[in-house]
């Protein structure tokens, strides 16, 4: 495939379209960048508000360990699960920039396509079983396992982590796959 000439139309439709995102993420972080709290503010929101809150309640609400666990693995479930998410996606992307020529490409793919997904798969699976059984997406509470409310939420956000553990371990199978069919066929195999 030959590229573009210069006074194609094309080609300057490629670089408005650049340009316009460039403007939108570039509005996105400024607008952004205004909503900070001011330098030297001692008192930020989340520091009256939300930090209180974690601290006085976190192990008596979840039943975590520990506040550490209590806030990345139950507060901030949803975070976890866009990490499930982004990393299936980085391993995609990852893996066809990688693998050079399309040849293989696609048998390779299906072999290590249900490695990457499978962690995204069991982060929203959680999710999915609580809203199935009558509550709000993440809320481990509605399981139906025969546990105390604490004990749900913890069994909650331990396979809610052991998803993106396997999100994060297909990720890295499949960089490692791209990686060695990319010097496969450098070295002509």
């Amino acid at each position: 495939m030959s590229p573009t000439p210069s006074g194609d139309p094309r080609n300057y439709l490629g670089k408005i379209t650049a340009l316009a995102a460039v403007l939108a993420v570039g509005a996105a972080m400024a607008t952004a960048f205004t909503s900070l709290p001011l330098r030297g503010n001692t008192l930020p929101p989340t520091f009256l508000h939300v930090a209180p809150r974690y601290l006085e309640q976190g192990l008596r609400e979840t039943g975590m360990p520990s506040l550490t666990f209590a806030v990345l693995m139950d507060y901030r479930s949803f975070d976890l699960l866009l990490i499930s998410f982004l990393l299936l996606v980085g391993g995609l992307l990852g893996f066809a920039a990688l693998s050079g020529t399309p040849e293989g490409k696609g048998s390779l793919l299906q072999k290590t396509f249900p490695f990457l997904s499978l962690g995204l798969l069991l982060s929203s699976g959680v999710g999915l079983a609580c809203v199935l059984f009558g509550s709000n997406f993440l809320d481990y509470e509605s399981l139906p396992l025969p546990l105390g409310p604490a004990k749900l939420r913890w069994v909650g956000a331990l396979l809610l982590s052991l998803g993106t553990f396997c999100g994060l371990v297909g990720t890295l199978a499949v960089l490692w796959m791209g990686i060695r069919l990319s010097r496969e066929n450098r070295l002509g195999r």
